[in-house]
């Protein structure tokens, strides 16, 4: 399969460049910008995977929020109108109020859904080696490694996924159409905070389950970045 695939720079991005590429599909790597058709590669595919979006928190109040994140879906499926398209969403369009973020997936995906052949693929909160937005789980290395602040307000269940296995999820879903919800590790946050406690100071916690026990390692897995930024 030739696949197009955007993002691929991004944290997500890097993982999903490398599976395909172990799944030795040929991949060409889009490197303009999704608001500017002529900045888009002419050629063929089999398959966009796009990926690219503004997620920082610091753009949500912009215009640059909405004409990346739908304009620009709306411009490659215009442009690669013969190929399939695979979208790579968020579970927050699940929830019954939308961030600004949100919204622009769930429109987004409004134009993805015109075609029955695409794929809506729905990830819940990434996490893993190499991650620097700034999520719960970034924030609360920092507070135990730098002494940065962090407090948690609120003691919710959310769900996570490692990069790597959602990369892999990514990439096997490429001949999938409709929606696609992966399904990732429910923890709440002030379980969370006791973990990355324990890891920041050298310590294991009880785990009753293997999942508790595999999120745990995983987790273990993001000291190192948070170590080499002191």
């Amino acid at each position: 399969m030739k696949v197009l695939i955007t993002g691929s720079t991004g944290f997500l991005g890097k993982w999903v460049l490398k599976k395909i590429n172990e799944a030795s599909h040929s991949v060409i790597v889009f490197s303009g910008d999704v608001r500017d058709r002529k900045t888009f590669p002419r050629v063929s595919v089999d398959a966009v995977v796009h990926l690219a979006a503004v997620v920082d928190k610091r753009f949500w109040d912009s215009d640059r929020l909405f004409e990346v994140n739908v304009i620009g879906t709306q411009n490659l499926l215009e442009h690669y109108q013969n190929s399939k398209f695979i979208f790579i969403s968020s579970i927050d369009v699940e929830k019954s109020e939308l961030t600004k973020y949100a919204r622009t997936k769930k429109d987004a995906e409004r134009l993805v859904m015109a075609n029955p052949n695409n794929l809506i693929i729905r990830p819940p909160i990434i996490f893993g080696f190499g991650d620097t937005h700034d999520k719960l789980i970034q924030r609360l290395f920092n507070k135990y490694l730098k002494g940065q602040e962090c407090t948690i307000i609120n003691n919710e269940k959310n769900e996570y996924m490692h990069v790597k296995m959602a990369a892999q999820e990514i990439v096997d879903s490429l001949n999938n159409q409709g929606v696609k919800r992966l399904r990732g590790f429910k923890i709440k946050n002030l379980e969370i905070d006791a973990m990355i406690f324990a890891i920041c100071n050298g310590e294991r916690i009880p785990c009753s389950t293997r999942e508790e026990q595999d999120f745990f390692a995983t987790l273990g897995e993001c000291l190192p970045c948070h170590q080499d930024r002191k």
